[in-house]
């Protein structure tokens, strides 16, 4: 069985990017988010949320490729969030490390009036 996987992308105003993951986190949905978050830098965008609400699993590659795009952002100053977590993406993140830096919000609302400028 192949696993399905997408990245819608939306742009708020004031500069946020929203990735919309559907599926498995793997190597594979990896690659495809940090494609599109260096296309995204390269566009001067420094300010990055995930939404997690149709992705139920990460895995470590997954874990390694987000850790990444946040070292990528950091070094132009931006940051990288994300929200509606299940509680098994959740507890991934606290075990792997990742919640420490990375925020994490509840809800789209809370996310996006975080990151505003």
């Amino acid at each position: 069985m192949t696993d399905m996987f997408s990245v819608d992308v939306q742009e708020k105003d004031g500069g946020v990017v929203i990735l919309r993951t559907h599926g498995y986190l793997n190597n594979l949905l990896g690659k495809e988010i940090i494609s599109i978050c260096e296309e995204k830098i390269e566009a001067g965008k420094t300010h990055f949320l995930i939404d997690f609400k149709d992705t139920q699993l990460v895995n470590s590659l997954g874990v390694s490729i987000l850790l990444e795009v946040i070292q990528k952002l950091q070094m132009v100053g931006g940051e990288l969030g994300s929200f509606n977590l299940s509680p098994m993406v959740n507890k991934t993140f606290i075990i792997m490390g990742l919640d420490q830096y990375s925020n994490v919000f509840s809800d789209e609302t809370e996310a996006v009036k975080a990151y505003l400028n």
